[in-house]
């Protein structure tokens, strides 16, 4: 195709060149893409999981904290030992609910009073991938002052 130019009375023509992008253009940046996908793609993944677990981590961490005041609201003493091995084996009973994989490992129950007041101890968390925290519950309210990751 071609396109008439006039200045003055000089006529002359030039090509037009057609608009877009050629074929080449598209499979270059579709390979691009492409590539750029497979390298950020199991990345994303891997932080997505690595967030959910420390989500998950601090919620278990948050619900043994709050132990005392779930005493003190109810009247009644918790005594908290090892969790059940096993999703079927989880019972109502048990005073946290821990996410899918988690363990709680108690070698001594800690005990909250009715009135609040906990007398500490130390608590074993076992993640799904099985790393393990030591966590130390410090008196008289039970914070989680001490954590030693294994």
């Amino acid at each position: 195709m071609w396109a008439i130019y006039r200045y003055s009375n000089v006529v002359w023509r030039q090509p037009v060149r057609a608009k877009g992008f050629t074929l080449i253009e598209l499979l270059v940046v579709l390979f691009l893409v492409g590539l750029l996908t497979s390298v950020v793609l199991p990345g994303m993944e891997r932080m997505a999981r690595s967030s959910q677990h420390k989500t998950e981590r601090d919620a278990i961490i948050g619900r043994l904290e709050e132990l005392g005041y779930e005493a003190f609201l109810t009247g009644r003493a918790i005594a908290l030992t090892s969790s059940p091995i096993g999703v079927s084996a989880v019972n109502a009973n048990y005073p946290i609910k821990l996410p899918e994989g988690w363990r709680l490992s108690v070698a001594k129950p800690v005990v909250y009073a009715f009135n609040g007041i906990c007398g500490g101890g130390e608590v074993v968390l076992l993640a799904p991938d099985q790393t393990q925290e030591n966590l130390v519950l410090k008196p008289p309210l039970c914070k989680v002052e001490d954590r030693v990751a294994n």
